[in-house]
């Protein structure tokens, strides 16, 4: 049987239907996001030992989008890994791609949809209807089998709404005379500090990659009322580092144990996150706080098809792919690839991620302050978006210095 190739491509740099409320809707679609975001999380960190960042809300967007061109056991699975029902995420990610938007002031979040449709091919007007109307993305025709233009032509979207942060996402060797259809999400994000780190305060101190080995790394430092808490169950501590403006802030949650940070990655679930931070100040006390942060710059390249496998999403991949909502040619998902990067300073932090999904055919008790949370040995962090209570960023920081 003769398959016609559709590539799905990423990048990371809600209003609701008649009868139910826009708060429902968000509600439901953060939940379901935290399940499918560590389970993605977990997932991609066993296949890389080092330093990651992944932006999994990008990751499912294009997943909730492909999940309504689906049938059969595609769009069971589907709806399995992405914990919604492709009505759920129809308008719960119409919702979100209207809300994470902010360009204002200091703050800045950019999120996009977009369609790179093969001259001559056409999806099903149902598909291109959700595509423009619910999940606003532009379409444009390329020539796929003039691969060095065409990915020349996503490559430049993606720079556009990564503001240079992914200016390399595609290559021509992905593309070919096969290819049909590229979707694209791009999500960019930078902020301030609500109180910014003191450059002169930097100075190098030990970080722990391993328990008995130490290197130099630039640590900021900051004394400051900061929220702050602890994981018995994962054996950890977390501290929320708020951004401008109070809508997104970075949550940082450290092992108590050197070594630790493993252990904290297998244990923790989705259902954990979701309760921390949709209850993180009544999980928490405000003291003051010495806080010993690294700077650290991470960029990660990660083939995600082996770790959306793992957690379920298997049929897409093969010549079972049931994509016949999105055209009539039988198409199947070759490969999914996310490039991301996070830079934290004593400014702010700027996040930016892409992600292609290549479908081809087939042939708690206050203690006395102040309170001392040195981040010296690997840990793990999210960029949240307070309004939505959305993970937007998450990564494992391993060794600082490593790129």
């Amino acid at each position: 049987m003769w398959l016609a190739s559709l590539y799905l491509l990423l990048c990371t740099s809600w209003l609701s239907r008649a009868q139910e409320s826009s708060t429902a809707v968000s509600n439901r679609v953060a939940e379901a996001t935290y399940l499918f975001s560590v389970d993605l999380f977990k997932a991609a960190l066993k296949a890389d030992a080092g330093n990651v960042v992944i932006s999994p809300v990008s990751v499912s967007t294009l997943l909730a989008l492909v999940q309504q061109g689906s049938g059969g056991n595609t769009a069971t699975q589907l709806e399995e890994v992405l914990h919604l029902d492709p009505e759920q995420s129809r308008d719960g990610y119409s919702h979100l791609t209207r809300n994470l938007k902010v360009l204002a002031g200091n703050e800045s979040l950019e999120f996009a949809n977009g369609a790179f449709l093969n001259e001559g091919y056409q999806v099903k007007s149902g598909f291109r209807k959700v595509l423009e109307e619910d999940f606003l993305s532009s379409v444009e025709t390329v020539q796929f089998s003039n691969s060095a233009a065409a990915a020349g032509e996503i490559n430049s979207w993606v720079s556009n709404h990564t503001h240079g942060k992914i200016p390399n996402l595609v290559s021509p060797d992905s593309l070919d005379s096969l290819t049909r259809l590229v979707l694209v999400n791009a999500i960019y994000f930078k902020n301030f500090w609500k109180t910014s780190f003191l450059k002169n305060e930097t100075r190098d101190d030990d970080f722990f990659i391993r328990p008995n080995t130490s290197k130099k790394v630039p640590t900021m430092h900051l004394k400051k009322k900061l929220l702050t808490g602890s994981l018995e169950s994962l054996n950890s501590r977390w501290l929320q580092l708020p951004f401008q403006g109070n809508r997104f802030y970075l949550l940082i949650i450290l092992p108590n144990e050197k070594d630790g940070v493993e252990n904290l990655v297998n244990s923790i679930t989705g259902p954990e996150i979701s309760d921390l931070i949709e209850n993180l100040e009544d999980r928490g006390y405000s003291p003051e706080v010495q806080l010993s942060l690294p700077k650290f710059k991470l960029q990660t390249t990660l083939e995600l098809g082996p770790a959306l496998k793992k957690i379920g999403l298997t049929d897409i991949f093969t010549d079972r792919a049931n994509l016949t909502g999105i055209s009539e040619e039988p198409v199947a998902v070759s490969q999914v690839i996310q490039k991301a990067e996070i830079e934290v300073d004593e400014d702010g932090a700027t996040a930016a991620a892409a992600t292609a999904i290549i479908i081809k055919t087939l042939s708690a008790i206050l203690p006395p302050p102040p309170l001392v949370f040195r981040v010296d040995h690997p840990f793990i962090a999210f960029i949240v978006d307070d309004l939505n209570k959305l993970p937007l960023f998450a990564c494992r920081v391993t060794d600082p210095t490593a790129s």
